[in-house]
């Protein structure tokens, strides 16, 4: 029982001892892991800034034919428009001539 007492305080000691090495290990090996990951994520935002300045070239392009569309588009529409105008005004007023019958005819009966 004496030699339990004693024995028993010192294996403890060795295995606190064991596990403070082994958390000390882990801790160094976690450190170095993230010196990795964060050199990774600095090499990602690197690159990744280095191609913001294309996509901003392929928006301002992107952004440029489409009005240029748009002012083509309108140019189009107006002249059509122009030369058609005649045209729709009287097929309107035979359309609402005919709702306007329609309504009267109803209204007779």
């Amino acid at each position: 029982m004496e030699i339990l007492q004693t024995v028993l305080p010192i294996i403890v000691d060795i295995l606190l001892i064991v596990f403070l090495v082994i958390c000390i290990i882990l801790g160094i090996k976690s450190i170095k892991v993230i010196d990795k990951f964060s050199a990774l994520a600095d090499d990602a935002k690197q690159k990744l800034d280095s191609l913001n300045g294309i996509f901003n070239i392929v928006t301002l392009v992107s952004t440029k034919t489409t009005a240029i569309a748009e002012k083509t588009y309108d140019f189009f529409d107006g002249l059509i428009e122009k030369l058609f105008k005649g045209k729709k005004k009287k097929r309107v007023r035979d359309e609402e001539d005919e709702l306007n019958d329609i309504l009267d005819e109803e209204e007779d009966l």
